[in-house]
């Protein structure tokens, strides 16, 4: 457990890297993207920023691309007329069902993972988010 001086000492705008991806829920396409690069780009000179920044940054980038392809998916299993309705008897087709619940279950694991990578930070601890691609990569120190 870290001691109330040693939590003092941490960074806010490291903390505000993790709370950007509440953004999602202004419905802003790729803010989640836009905040979080915008405050890594600004601040990441100041300690711990530059870490963290690419760790949440190569999240977010990382989300949005599988919530394209969801949508894609979406869209191609959407009944293109009421007669498709009317043959399903009103029921919605079982793919467009299953990929709606994947995309909900996806965006609250984003949102939990974010946030445990936030307490972790305010711990003192470094989270890697999970599942990311890596396309800032991190500097290796000589």
């Amino acid at each position: 457990m870290k001691t109330a001086n040693q939590l003092s000492n941490i960074n806010p705008w490291v903390l505000s890297l993790y709370v950007s991806g509440l953004t999602v829920f202004l419905q802003v396409p790729f803010l989640h993207v836009a905040v979080p690069l915008l405050i890594w780009a600004c601040k990441k000179q100041a300690p711990g920023v530059d870490r963290h920044g690419r760790n949440v940054l190569n999240f977010n980038i990382t989300y949005a691309g599988i919530q394209i392809l969801l949508i894609i998916a979406i869209q191609l299993l959407m009944p293109k007329t009421a007669v498709d309705l009317m043959n399903n008897f009103g029921q919605m087709p079982t793919g467009l069902m299953i990929v709606g619940h994947v995309s909900t279950l996806f965006f609250w694991a984003y949102l939990g993972l974010l946030a445990f990578g936030g307490f972790k930070t305010y711990q003192g601890d470094f989270f890697r988010l999970p599942g990311q691609q890596k396309l800032f990569k991190e500097k290796v120190p000589c």
